[in-house]
């Protein structure tokens, strides 16, 4: 998506953001649908209860990989990981910029 809003003519820093503020967007409709989730019984909302876990336990997995493997954050793993903050560097001229 990135790489989207750089196409765009964003620079990285604000592609990256824009994105950031996306997510947040996400995050805040989630928690806004899960409030608003309607009853069908104890039986089928238990069912319900399981699947939204293992939904969020697979967001959880794939975040805590990303810092665990070093493939997005490098050194800085840790500092990324409590404070949210990504520093972005300019890109170089010389790289073109592709969507997969």
């Amino acid at each position: 998506m990135v790489a989207i809003c750089r196409r765009a003519g964003m620079p990285a820093q604000m592609a990256f953001d824009h994105i950031g503020g996306m997510l947040l967007s996400c995050y805040h409709d989630w928690y806004l649908a899960l409030a608003d989730l309607p009853s069908w019984g104890q039986s089928v909302d238990s069912e319900v209860q399981q699947y939204i876990r293992g939904v969020q336990n697979v967001v959880k997995a794939n975040l805590h990989w990303s810092f665990r493997s070093g493939r997005y954050f490098g050194e800085a793993n840790e500092e990324v990981r409590k404070t949210g903050i990504v520093t972005v560097q300019p890109q170089s001229a010389d790289v073109e910029l592709s969507i997969l």
